[in-house]
């Protein structure tokens, strides 16, 4: 699975470090723009994002289909972990407090499960 780090500030580096030691597929990339041109309906994606609101823009105009092949997850210091109605609000599916970074690949895989099992039900394809 790839992880498309979208920019290059001290949080989100570390997050490329801690994930890449983790066994996933890591790519920096410029923009949550560019992250968001990446997503194929081939595979699941996750996009780290910094909290920025613009940044999540740039996921908000793609199809419904392409939509459900993308995890967001924004990081930074001014979220609290795993609140989702802010991340509902924020257009993403995670938030993660940059304090919380220790646990990010436990985070990440849980929520890809309950990603897979919502999106599984409209694309079955994408559970198997």
């Amino acid at each position: 699975m790839d992880v498309l780090v979208a920019g290059s500030n001290e949080t989100l580096h570390a997050a490329s470090a801690q994930l890449s030691g983790s066994g996933y597929d890591v790519r920096t990339v410029d923009s949550a723009d560019e992250a968001a041109r990446r997503v194929t309906l081939g595979s699941l994606s996750v996009a780290l994002i910094s909290t920025d609101p613009a940044a999540a823009e740039a996921f908000s105009s793609l199809t419904s289909r392409l939509r459900r092949r993308i995890v967001v997850i924004q990081i930074g210091d001014d979220v609290t972990t795993a609140d989702g109605t802010a991340a509902f609000i924020r257009g993403v599916n995670l938030l993660v407090s940059s304090a919380d970074m220790g646990r990010l690949r436990e985070l990440l895989d849980m929520t890809i499960r309950r990603h897979l099992e919502l999106v599984g039900l409209l694309e079955p394809e994408m559970v198997r």
